[in-house]
């Protein structure tokens, strides 16, 4: 699932590699050495905007005598003017590395200067940095480049670039898919309940990485929530749906299945929840954001659609519905898309275990719906439109602006 983080991933590690190929192997040397390193900071937003220059910085978890130990096998010449403050510094060719250990600093409650104190992971090194744009990472010494973005980085970056086109809102469709490993019942093929409240149904796939991989393993997904920001772990509440529907949906064997690991995902889901597809008035900016659930069968199409702006072809312009830079598409009035909510938050309440009593509760509950998807549509002035159920959180907490 291609999302900005990813997309941004793609865009630095390419980049380094071009520019700074040094680098993988002084990782290498770190790596050898049982340490991590990590690009980082303004080195990996230089990365991002394609203007990396010579100048590299990194963290890592290895102390500073010992990144001097590595830097002197590695550069041409090495300085520890910083160790204070766990900088070693090298120089090789044209190119100049500073290498700091990991900080946690703390701060004194009458004064600005920071008591130095090292820390062990990355994710506290970044938190103390000033801006979100300078806490992003680059880990090396993993088997692939890993891109580390917790504090969003990527979306400020964006945000604050100079590209000034009017689109519609995008935001993180949050899913989450688990991997399990059930020798007893192996998959030969794919299976998907129907539909449910708020989502599409469960699914449950052979999984097979490589010809080396097991046999065995399957993935079961997907869940999915609408966010205004990245999340980087599976909810609770998700993972346990997602085990519970394996078991009582699919095949009740899972029970003796092992849980392998937590996959999440984020699926570009626009303010009016219809795709951005086309060029914008930018020159050679085309947008693609994505469709939903309907991705596989459309992709051929959206394809063959792109690959005839870029050579300047006749195309369909039904095509045009979706083009960037458009005003909001309101396909449901007001009433239909109140219903469509209230069915849908009922159904996600019979998903969940919802048993009402023998009285008039499930009308009762039916009308407090409808009461409070009233108030959301009436407090952002949606009197002779709808708002998509999946996104009535998102208006209501002023996320989505009309």
């Amino acid at each position: 699932m291609e999302t900005p983080l990813s997309a941004a991933s793609q865009i630095a590690i390419a980049t380094l590699k071009e520019r700074a190929p040094e680098a993988f192997e002084l990782a290498g040397s770190f790596k050898a050495a049982g340490f991590h390193l990590a690009l980082v900071g303004g080195t990996v937003r230089d990365a991002l905007l394609n203007r990396l220059g010579n100048d590299l910085d990194f963290t890592t978890d290895a102390k500073p005598e010992d990144s001097k130990k590595i830097l002197k096998k590695f550069a041409d010449e090495t300085w520890d003017v910083g160790i204070k403050f766990g900088t070693i510094g090298a120089k090789r060719g044209e190119t100049t590395f500073e290498v700091t250990t990991y900080r946690a600093d703390s701060y004194e409650a009458d004064t600005r200067k920071p008591e130095v104190q090292f820390g062990d992971n990355i994710e506290d090194d970044l938190r103390r940095r000033d801006f979100t744009v300078n806490a992003m990472a680059i880990e090396l010494t993993t088997d692939t480049p890993e891109f580390i973005d917790p504090y969003n980085g990527v979306t400020d970056l964006l945000k604050k670039s100079m590209i000034d086109i009017k689109i519609p809102s995008i935001f993180y469709g949050v899913g989450v898919s688990i991997e399990l490993k059930s020798p007893d019942n192996p998959h030969s093929a794919c299976i998907r309940t129907p539909n449910r409240g708020l989502a599409c149904g469960l699914y449950t796939a052979p999984y097979i990485a490589d010809d080396n991989y097991p046999k065995d393993h399957i993935i079961v997904g997907a869940t999915n929530f609408i966010s205004e920001k990245p999340y980087y772990y599976g909810r609770l509440a998700s993972i346990e749906g997602l085990v519970k529907g394996a078991i009582e949906q699919i095949n009740s064997n899972f029970y003796r299945a092992d849980f392998i690991k937590t996959n999440i995902g984020w699926r570009p889901t626009s303010q009016d929840t219809y795709p951005l597809i086309g060029k914008t008035s930018i020159n050679n900016l085309i947008i693609i954001t994505g469709t939903k659930r309907e991705g596989f069968h459309l992709s051929p199409v959206i394809s063959e659609y792109i690959v005839s702006i870029i050579y300047e072809e006749p195309t369909d312009k039904k095509m045009l519905y979706f083009k960037p830079e458009r005003s909001l598409i309101k396909s449901l009035t007001r009433e239909e898309a109140i219903q469509k909510a209230v069915r849908h938050q009922i159904s996600a309440a019979y998903q969940h275990e919802f048993k009402p009593s023998r009285s008039r509760m499930t009308e009762q509950l039916k009308k407090m719906y409808r009461n409070d998807i009233e108030k959301v549509h009436d407090q952002v002035g949606a009197l002779d439109w709808g708002i998509p159920p999946e996104m009535i959180e998102m208006y209501r907490y002023g996320k989505a602006a009309v």
